[in-house]
């Protein structure tokens, strides 16, 4: 995992990397991974929390970054059939990772400023693509 998510997870979460890491992919109805070469590049899904609601996340590994440009592309498409079902898509992201935050705006969301947030209430923006939905 790269060191920005890994720092970002401990700082939201009380828990153990690899067991918050298996809570988001056990509360995803389908958690994704992103290869190249057969080497893992992230692990993505969404978690719904309302009947129109879902909280997105990613983790990235150091490979990441080499191929942001195709993830991109993949990235809006996968957000746009999420959104077909979950119109407000939230989360939230450590402000010290720059790239995550670049890698968001670039895919459409929104990132408010930053506020005390987790367990260790370090500076955080909550981002979201869409009108919150009253159920």
């Amino acid at each position: 995992m790269r060191e920005a998510d890994r720092a970002e997870v401990e700082a939201a979460s009380s828990g153990d990397v690899a067991d918050v890491v298996a809570q988001a992919l056990w509360s995803s109805p389908e958690p994704m991974a992103a290869l190249h070469d057969g080497y893992l590049l992230t692990l993505f899904g969404y978690a719904p929390v309302a009947p129109r609601s879902a909280v997105m996340w990613l983790l990235g590994t150091d490979m990441l970054p080499a191929h942001y440009s195709e993830l991109a592309r993949v990235g809006r498409v996968y957000i746009d059939a999420v959104q077909r079902t979950y119109p407000y898509l939230f989360n939230y992201v450590d402000a010290r990772n720059a790239a995550s935050k670049v890698w968001l705006r670039r895919l459409g969301f929104t990132l408010h400023p930053a506020e005390p947030y987790g367990v260790k209430r370090l500076p955080f923006h909550r981002f979201e693509k869409g009108e919150p939905v009253c159920a």
